[in-house]
């Protein structure tokens, strides 16, 4: 298992709506180790919070995971679309 960091970012999308993404990152154990990356979007049931838990326990196994909120989602900008 890799202890992990967790990152709240603002992704800027194409037409400059702000989208909220919380990053999980395994820390590497060496200085050239990478990571494969698993990208959640929020569903319609529980944005912001449905992936957090599967987020962790991938980033522990060594995987960096993006979790965001599509626009129109709180705290993402933009409208539902």
């Amino acid at each position: 298992n890799y202890p992990t960091e967790k990152h709240h970012v603002t992704i800027t999308s194409w037409d400059g709506t702000l989208l909220s993404a919380d990053v999980h990152i395994p820390k590497p154990k060496s200085a050239n180790e990478v990571f494969p990356v698993v990208i959640f979007a929020n569903s319609w049931a529980c944005p912001e919070f449905e992936y957090i838990v599967e987020s962790i326990k991938l980033a522990a196994s060594g995987y960096l995971v993006v979790e965001y909120e599509t626009r129109g989602w709180s705290p993402s900008g933009g409208m539902i679309e």
